[in-house]
C-alpha cells in the first residue's frame, strides 16, 4: 500500500469533522442551508388553498402562476 492509498483510507470520521463543523456553525448563524424557494409566501399560501380542495396540483399551480416542478415540492398532496 503507497502513501497515497493509505491517506485515501483514512478515518472518515475526521475528513467529515470540518464540513459538520462549518454547517453547525451556519446553522447557529440562522442559515437553514439549500436552495431557496422560487414562490413568494402569498403564492404559496394560495397554492396550499387550492390544492386543499383536491384540485390537481398541476393545475392548481397554473392557477398561482408557478410551474408544476415549483407547486409539487411544497405541497405534497
Amino acid at each position: 500500500m503507497t502513501a497515497m492509498s493509505s491517506g485515501a483510507k483514512f478515518d472518515p470520521v475526521l475528513l467529515i469533522a470540518p464540513t459538520r463543523e462549518g454547517s453547525a456553525a451556519a446553522r447557529a448563524r440562522g442559515s437553514e442551508g439549500g436552495h431557496p424557494l422560487s414562490i413568494s409566501a402569498k403564492k404559496l399560501a394560495e397554492l396550499h388553498r387550492i390544492a386543499k380542495d383536491s384540485m390537481d396540483v398541476q393545475e392548481a399551480g397554473e392557477l398561482v402562476g408557478v410551474s408544476r416542478s415549483v407547486a409539487c415540492p411544497p405541497v405534497e398532496v
